[in-house]
């Protein structure tokens, strides 16, 4: 007899960007092959209303599709983390991908997605628990400044092959990240929340447990430059603040994800240290140098404590920053012109 086709949830955590939302959604309706069915978490945001009158204009459109459009409006702020299990909660399909409230699909998304699912489950015997893709860069305006790959080719990984450093690699942006509803509801947990990582959480569980995909085709587009939202929930307040990252909420993300690390394992969190050092220290040291070298000083002590600033590029980035001070944006810029990263 022959195997059910897999089914695919959008899912998308609502707060505030209302007058994105209609973007976001005539990029599902675009799809040429359907999702089987659209929620949206709204997450008591000051926006609720424009929020759910942009829903209901589109209702008509996903009805004429036959796409099932479930809007779902949270009695209190749960914040980014716990929003994102709502979303899975209220969800009936067999995977979810998540779609940020300002980035848009790629028309081909859920085509390339349920036959990567179909793929896996022919080669290997299962549907992969978790999927990671390449996505393209968009400023605020639309325009695409850039691609962002973390593989040459679509793969397979077995359980217990990817380490802890790649899988946060996979899963630091979320828009696009696609997860099997069912083993995701099992691994719900709120020991993270206002960490902002709990994808990643989702993410090391499923490499753990089984296999996991890799998706080179750019199939999202991911709006950058655009200030965070977070600090209104309880779990988010005490750290983070609505329009920038601070010191202490880096460290608060860093915190957790090294916290979700060492559930796995010590060489866990040796891997994520090395890509958090990394890469990732150019966005976290830019940011904060705007503020002044008082706050890089408090940010490498915090780093420190953490065991961060520790390798070559990390070190290089914070003395920088400590010489060039509120100019390090253009030092960091030539610094990837001439390393030919955008």
């Amino acid at each position: 007899m022959a195997e059910t086709a897999p089914t695919l949830a959008i899912a998308i955590p609502a707060y505030n960007r209302a007058e994105r939302l209609d973007e976001v959604l005539v990029s599902i309706l675009a799809q040429t092959r359907a999702p089987d069915e659209v929620v949206i978490c709204e997450d008591h945001s000051p926006q609720r209303t424009a929020i759910a009158a942009a829903v209901q204009a589109r209702r008509g459109d996903f009805a004429t599709r036959g796409i099932p459009l479930i809007y779902h409006e949270n009695l209190e702020n749960l914040g980014y983390d716990g929003n994102l299990r709502q979303l899975f909660s209220v969800a009936s399909a067999d995977h979810v991908a998540v779609l940020g409230n300002d980035d848009r699909l790629d028309t081909t998304f859920v085509e390339h997605v349920v036959t990567l699912i179909t793929d896996c489950r022919r080669l290997h015997g299962e549907a992969p628990l978790f999927i990671s893709r390449a996505y393209r860069k968009i400023d605020r305006d639309g325009v695409v400044t850039g691609t962002t790959w973390h593989r040459t080719a679509t793969n397979y990984c077995p359980p217990g092959t990817l380490d802890a450093g790649t899988v946060f690699h996979w899963c630091a942006f979320i828009s696009g990240l696609v997860f099997a509803r069912r083993q995701v509801l099992a691994w719900s947990t709120d020991a993270y929340d206002g960490g902002l990582y709990y994808q990643f959480h989702l993410a090391l569980s499923a490499a753990a447990e089984g296999w996991c995909a890799y998706l080179a085709e750019p199939v999202v587009e991911g709006r950058h430059g655009v200030p965070p939202d977070f600090g209104a929930s309880s779990a988010e307040r005490a750290t983070h603040r609505p329009g920038g990252y601070s010191v202490a909420a880096r460290t608060r993300m860093w915190q957790s994800v090294l916290a979700m690390a060492s559930q796995r394992s010590t060489l866990a969190v040796a891997q994520v240290r090395r890509v958090l050092d990394g890469r990732y220290a150019f966005p976290v040291v830019e940011m904060i140098a705007r503020d002044g070298r008082g706050e890089l000083r408090r940010l490498w002590q915090e780093f420190r404590a953490l065991g961060l600033f520790r390798r070559p590029l990390a070190l290089t980035l914070i003395v920088i920053a400590f010489v060039a001070g509120r100019k390090t944006d253009l030092a960091f810029g030539l610094m990837r012109r001439l390393c030919g990263r955008t």
